[in-house]
């Protein structure tokens, strides 16, 4: 190729010369040598320039090579034979199978509207709401390290407008087939319904039954065994979530143990028998269609002792409750179909002569039927009582269950799921309508809101909230 861009400037300096000193017959005898030489050059090029291109692709042959064996050596570059893609969840592990990072999340938009009778007595509220809400975004970290018997697990929950919590925080150690031990922060094993995850409920929200009595997520150890039909876990825990007139312990997740909502002590156990179908077909309570039919019974208790005032209502005095607390529950499912109960009683002690005890109870009944290959129709009915007023105290309009003038509740649920790709992807919508005032079972999590008096009197009834919500999971 050099040969050629040089033989235009030879040519033209060969003219330049000839043209003032020989005639033009040397001209002619200098051009004629001139292209003989090209003519050469060009017939010992092999294929109009492959010799330069054969040359440097064994140049590029030989770089390649020694970049590989470079990297060979190099542990940040090979990872040894990291494996990483998509087996139902985004994952990074070694080729030796003892490492294993699991990514996963989810999102939940929904659209509510909430009407209730009346809003006597309250604040900045309307009868009518509805709006958008991104009820819940979450992402979660797990896997397990050195060995798959060493698990972990982070959930970090966060949503507009709140800042980013540490939900589920926890190592875990499988001790042999049929035994575990897990530290750290988790939800308590007691109530079923909670213990569904919240992406595969068989109703948008959790029964508001269950969030008045659920002792939620709290700090602690808990052994776990479990064979093909029974399991049993127990826990020693720093306290749980409890919602009383004497003793609102609020949020335990996420406590310091130099907290004063430690409790003296705390503990909760669950037992669990399964009858055909398997562990993981009962971490829901939907029925699928062409599921193996089985069913599930529980029971679980918990107790805990405040060795403080912590939480207890100024008026009371140096109260230091004992809490105990007992649930049942049983779940059919399978074949398209599904029916799943339980019932719960708490009991707050104030340890003062005097004060009654206060005597909680709570009750849900659901079930779903699949009309249609992907599409379930759901019911549920759910009943509480609060017990706020164990000593005759005039009832309130307070935010807190503490004296609530509506200490009962009773509501009734009907629903739909559509699940295009099972929990995966799931557009859901569901109308509830409350048969009672609603006061000491009110949230503020997309549930029925806190109602105010009918002319004074606590006697407002048939609040309705209607939801659609759209979720995904990656």
């Amino acid at each position: 190729m050099i040969c050629m861009l040089l033989a235009p400037v030879i040519l033209c300096a060969a003219i330049g010369t000839a043209s003032n000193a020989q005639d033009d017959a040397e001209l002619a005898a200098q051009i004629a040598d001139l292209r003989r030489d090209v003519a050469e050059l060009r017939a010992s090029m092999s294929g109009d320039g492959a010799w330069l291109d054969t040359a440097r692709a064994a140049e590029v042959r030989q770089l390649v090579k020694d970049v590989l064996a470079d990297a060979s050596t190099r542990t940040s570059l090979t990872g040894h034979g990291a494996t990483a893609g998509w087996d139902g969840n985004c994952f990074v592990g070694s080729a030796d199978g003892n490492f294993k990072l699991i990514i996963r999340g989810f999102t939940q938009i929904r659209f509510s509207f909430d009407n209730r009778p009346s809003v006597q007595g309250l604040s900045d509220a309307a009868n009518s709401s509805w709006g958008f809400d991104v009820r819940r975004q979450r992402i979660v970290f797990e896997g397990y390290v050195i060995d798959p018997s060493w698990r972990f697990k982070a959930e970090i929950a966060a949503r507009p407008g709140d800042s980013p919590t540490l939900l589920d925080s926890y190592i875990e150690k499988v001790l042999s087939d049929q035994l575990l031990l897990r530290v750290g922060q988790f939800k308590v094993p007691f109530n079923r319904e909670h213990l569904f995850g919240v992406t595969t409920t068989q109703f948008i929200e959790r029964s508001s039954t269950d969030t008045f009595f659920t002792p939620g997520r709290a700090q602690g150890m808990q052994l776990t065994w479990r064979n093909e039909d029974f399991s049993l876990s127990g826990a020693v825990l720093n306290g749980f979530d409890v919602r009383s007139n004497y003793f609102h312990s609020g949020t335990m997740r996420n406590l310091s143990w130099t907290s004063d909502r430690v409790a003296e002590y705390a503990f909760a156990a669950r037992a669990e028998w399964k009858i055909g179908g398997s562990w993981l077909q009962n971490l829901d309570s939907i029925g699928f269609p062409g599921q193996d039919v089985s069913t599930l019974i529980g029971i679980a208790g918990e107790v805990e002792k405040k060795n403080n005032s912590q939480g207890v209502p100024s008026s009371l005095g140096n109260l230091k409750p004992f809490v105990v607390a007992a649930t049942a529950d049983i779940g059919i499912k399978g074949s398209g179909a599904s029916v799943f109960a339980w019932a719960v009683w708490r009991q707050i002690a104030p340890g003062q002569p005097g004060l009654a005890n206060a005597n909680q109870f709570g009750a849900v009944v659901q079930g779903g039927y699949f009309i249609a290959p992907t599409v379930e129709a759901t019911l549920r009915y759910e009943y509480g009582d609060a017990d706020t007023s164990p000593n005759g105290e005039a009832p309130t309009l307070a935010s807190m269950p503490s004296n609530n003038g509506y200490e009962a509740l009773q509501a009734v649920t009907v629903g739909c799921n559509w699940y295009i790709d099972g929990h995966r992807l799931k557009i859901s919508s569901d109308i509830g309508y409350a048969l009672t005032g609603i006061g000491a079972f009110a949230f503020g999590n997309g549930s029925f809101l806190r109602e105010g008096t009918a002319n004074g009197e606590f006697d407002s009834s048939g609040q309705v909230l209607a939801r659609v919500q759209l979720q995904i999971m990656f």
